[in-house]
């Protein structure tokens, strides 16, 4: 199985092993009996065998090794000098003399997998012990006694061996796909760095430190590594702070049983730091504030710029890439040398590790791109806030507002609303929130606005985290009580200063009413809380009020918060994995606003969500525009004036040719909007099909909607991306950058959108227990057989686990104190309503379900469920059957049926049976 990431020629494979050799000083045979406990460590011996047996290896794939022939050759004309250099060729496979690399290299190919070559060698040992220990004997490689048959015999096994190899075992296919497909990810990152000529620099170093600071009565063997997963914790968000810092590697490899050493690679923008120096100033002192001067002797920083010099003389690796030419150089040298570290040489993890990695979700052996941090340096000094003028500030301010004008503060507004302090966590939110403002379009956010907005955010932020005080000091009291001084005040109370000028918090008109966060709850309440200005003597006064707001809204608000960001994060999975199997073939991309109108109560809205679903599903079956809809991603917002769902539509590409976008856009809208009409001329055609048409008693269930605009407006599908800012996109598996960017907005987008659209109060009349929509993978040949019958058993399947699901979990989390709902909401609401169809009043009623799997269940089964049809010709009508759920091998059989009852073994409570129902049942017994 070829990997991407690995290259083929001899070079690469010396620079590699020669980089490996340097990185792995340490030997086996320097350790301490005890230390190499588990052998799954990476010493030098291990990269020393390696190198010695893909080199003969390589060279009998290739056919260039020396065979038996060649061998008696030379004895026949007493070429010694020939003679040896066979023996001594062969004798690297053995590893003759070299016991500690033997061990290390059994330990190895037990454990990993590196190549084909090497693990069909591999598999070629476990199947020949007895001849691989005759081959590696001493006593056979004695150049008087040399055993040729046994030599030869062996290789020529070997050869015939290589044509029986069997597939890779699944757990390492799937490893190395994985490994491909980050490859080429970062590849790609990187290479979008080159073409937008930004000025970039490498730096490569190693820590080593103990993974826990033992305490008394702990060992070695009980010990977590906390202390490792702190170290790197704060690392890792002193690189995502820092705007200089573009991308980031790192590779874990365990040296003894609590001894660690961790390799970084950071790519970092060269106009900021002009040197390799530079970058390790501000990481060691990062390191510093990780672990304190008590704690500093325990970590050791090693920088690798005269190492790597030492190894590739002729080459830039460390420091500024100046030319187009070096960058290229180091894409296809050395940034591969260290993803072969990161993807061949994985970490010996213990039970104790795994459980770190999964208390804490961090990991090692990976990477990061900051492509904001692109952005942020491109348009910072563009629509860049220009305050406005403020009155000349009196001799001695008399209150908080005044105070900020002194020193010219206002104009200095950007520096004191910092990440600074704030927990990496925190400063991703914000992040994310400022990406959701961008790329929502329901509404228009101005730039001042947005930046008022995340300055606030800070500002929550930090009044969440820290306790609140006007002063840093107790001496400042004093000071400022005798000339009071804007720069005396604490942080906190600088930030809100600030604040009191901005155009938001006194004009709340200027806020986006459609939009909700914390720091538009935090502006709209300002009256319950706050006065319109504090004088400098009601400092105290304000204090009581700030602790007042964190402890009954910004506490809460940060709980909820932290619940939407955890569901999140499993929600961003499943569309990322749904979008890349919708973006394997020709797409053509739309995103669109729908609504229903005004005035949406709790029933309206069920019945909005249900003509989505029904919508969504005609346009999978019928051609719009000459193409098909494959697949979807939406979130239904239930706003509390107007319903409304914004969705992601991927259409196939008709002919593999990009199509007119308006032309499409304009058959979705108009499709939507006369959805009604469009359903009353369905429901007539399948009456009039019908025996005994009734058509007095024919109801359409969208009609509550018919004297209602239903409208659709088309949006930018990523307006933070160039290549993507567009209303209409077709998208090929060739465009690798354009597929990945679209994957990874749209999936963050649609993900934690409700952190600004979605009011905690409008979710009670929301109809959907997930307000993210996410379509099925289906196969063209599926039978509509095959969708009644997946829709059905997973109708069952949440019937049967519905007791199991109806949960609270406690959250025991400091941010997690409140008891919550499971990942999927409140299951106790849940109501699974059949459709059913009454032929004696001839009336046709369709109700659909939310069916949404409870948590822990496969990605399909997550994913939206797709409601009947009345279009698919199998069926001859839109509505819903009852119907009867079978085994799964029975559906091809159950789609030629026009009715199918549904009979389920559940209990339910006595209804008294409807005497028009009981004699419709009857006639369609005597039918049949």
């Amino acid at each position: 199985m070829k990997k991407q990431w690995a290259g083929s020629d001899e070079v690469f494979f010396q620079n590699l092993f020669a980089y490996l050799k340097e990185k792995f000083p340490y030997k086996l045979s320097a350790m301490e009996p005890g230390q190499n406990n588990t052998g799954l460590t990476i010493y030098k011996e291990t990269i020393v065998a390696l190198e010695q047996i893909h080199e003969v290896l390589r060279k009998i794939e290739n056919g260039s090794a020396p065979n038996r022939d060649d061998y008696e050759d030379a004895v026949q004309k007493n070429n010694e000098e020939k003679v040896q250099e066979i023996i001594d060729f062969y004798k690297k496979l053995a590893l003759v003399q070299q016991l500690d690399a033997k061990t290390a290299f059994s330990n190895f190919y037990q454990s990993y997998y590196w190549d084909p070559l090497i693990a069909g060698y591999a598999y070629f040992l476990e199947q020949n012990k007895e001849p691989y220990e005759q081959f590696s004997s001493s006593a056979t490689w004695n150049q008087k006694t040399f055993k040729k048959d046994i030599v030869f015999g062996f290789i020529e096994a070997y050869q015939v061996s290589v044509l029986q190899i069997a597939e890779l075992p699944e757990h390492l296919k799937v490893r190395v796909e994985l490994y491909d497909q980050r490859y080429e990810r970062l590849m790609a990152d990187f290479d979008g760095l080159v073409e937008r000529n930004l000025k970039i620099g490498v730096s490569v170093f190693d820590i080593t430190l103990p993974g826990s600071l033992l305490s008394v009565g702990s060992t070695k063997e009980t010990s977590s590594p906390s202390f490792l997963f702190k170290v790197d914790r704060y690392l890792q968000a002193d690189f995502e702070a820092n705007d200089a810092i573009l991308m980031q590697l790192n590779h874990l490899n365990k040296i003894s049983n609590n001894r660690f050493i961790v390799s970084y690679l950071l790519v970092y923008k060269s106009t900021v730091y002009q040197s390799h120096q530079q970058v390790m100033e501000f990481v060691s002192s990062a390191i510093y504030a990780a672990v304190g001067g008590m704690n500093c002797h325990y970590v050791t920083l090693h920088e690798r710029e005269r190492m790597l010099k030492k190894i590739f003389p002729n080459d830039v690796f460390v420091g500024e890439l100046t030319s187009r030419a070096k960058k290229q150089a180091f894409r296809n040298g050395f940034l591969k040398y260290f993803l072969s570290s990161m993807f061949l040489l994985n970490l010996d993890k213990d039970s104790l590790f795994e459980w770190q990695e999964g208390l804490t979700g961090h990991g090692f052996n990976k990477y990061r791109f900051y492509r904001e941090k692109i952005y942020i340096e491109r348009g910072q000094d563009q629509n860049k806030r220009i305050p406005k003028a403020e009155p000349k500030p009196k001799d001695t301010a008399e209150n908080l507002r005044e105070l900020a004008i002194e020193g010219d503060h206002l104009r200095k507004i950007d520096q004191y609303f910092s990440f600074n302090d704030l927990h990496p966590t925190v400063v991703k939110q914000i992040e994310i929130l400022r990406y959701l403002y961008l790329q929502q379009s329901v509404t228009s956010v101005s730039h001042d606005v947005l930046e008022d907005l995340i300055k606030i955010e800070i500002f929550l932020a930090r009044l969440m985290n820290t306790p609140v005080f006007a002063f840093e000091r107790i001496i400042e009291i004093e000071k400022f009580e005798k000339s009071p001084k804007f720069s005396k005040l604490s942080p906190l109370f600088k930030q809100f200063a600030l604040i009191l000028h901005m155009d938001c918090w006194r004009d709340k008109r200027s806020l986006p009413a459609e939009l909700s966060a914390k720091s538009i709850h935090f502006i709209l309440r300002k009256r319950d809380f706050f006065e319109r200005d504090y004088s400098i003597s009601d400092l105290d006064l304000l204090k009581n009020q700030l602790n007042a707001y964190q402890a009954t809204m910004l506490k809460s608000a940060f709980k909820n918060e932290a619940v939407l960001c955890e569901n999140a994060v499993h929600n961003e999975k499943r569309v990322q994995a749904y979008l890349e199997t919708v973006l394997n073939q020709d797409v053509s991309v739309i995103r669109c606003i729908f609504r229903c109108g005004n005035q949406v109560d709790q029933d309206k809205s069920k019945i909005f969500d249900d003509m989505f679903r029904e919508y969504t599903e005609n346009l999978k079956r019928r051609k719009t525009h000459g193409v098909r809809l494959i697949g979807q991603v939406g979130v239904y917002v239930p706003y509390s004036k107007e319903h409304y769902i914004d969705a992601t539509l991927f259409f196939e590409m008709k002919n593999n040719e990009a199509m007119d976008g308006d032309d499409l856009r304009n058959a979705v809208i108009k499709y939507w909007e006369s959805y009604v009409d469009h359903k009353w001329d369905q429901l007539q055609t399948y009456n009039k099909k019908r025996e005994n048409p009734d058509s007095e008693n024919l109801t359409n269930p969208f009609e509550v909607f018919k004297m209602e605009t239903l409208s659709a407006t088309c949006a930018s599908i990523v307006k933070t991306e160039n290549l993507l800012n567009s209303e209409y996109l077709s998208i090929s598996p060739k465009q690798k950058k354009s597929k990945k960017m679209l994957i990874e907005s749209v999936s963050k987008f649609y993900s934690y959108c409700p952190l600004i659209l979605v009011d905690e109060l409008d979710l009670e009349n929301s109809p959907r227990k997930q307000l993210l929509i996410l379509g099925r993978n289906r196969k063209a040949k599926n039978k509509a057989s095959d969708e009644i019958t997946d829709t059905l058993n997973d109708l069952q399947t949440q019937k049967q686990d519905m007791a199991k699901n109806q949960v609270l979990c406690s959250v025991v989390r400091d941010k997690q104190n409140d008891l919550i709902q499971t990942d999927n909401g409140d299951l106790s609401k849940v109501q699974s309503v059949p459709s059913e169809i009454s032929e004696s009043a001839n009336q046709i009623t369709q109700q659909q379900a939310d069916f949404q799997d409870a948590p822990g269940k496969s990605l399909e089964s997550n994913q939206e469920h797709d409601s009947m049809q009345i279009n698919n010709p199998s069926l001859t009508s839109d509505t819903n059957h009852t119907v009867q759920i079978k085994e799964d091998e029975q559906n091809r059989v159950l789609a030629q049926e026009k009715v199918i009852h549904v009979s389920t073994k559940k209990k339910h409570a006595f209804v008294k049976p409807d005497p028009v129902q009981i004699a419709a049942e009857a006639r369609a017994k005597s039918k049949k």
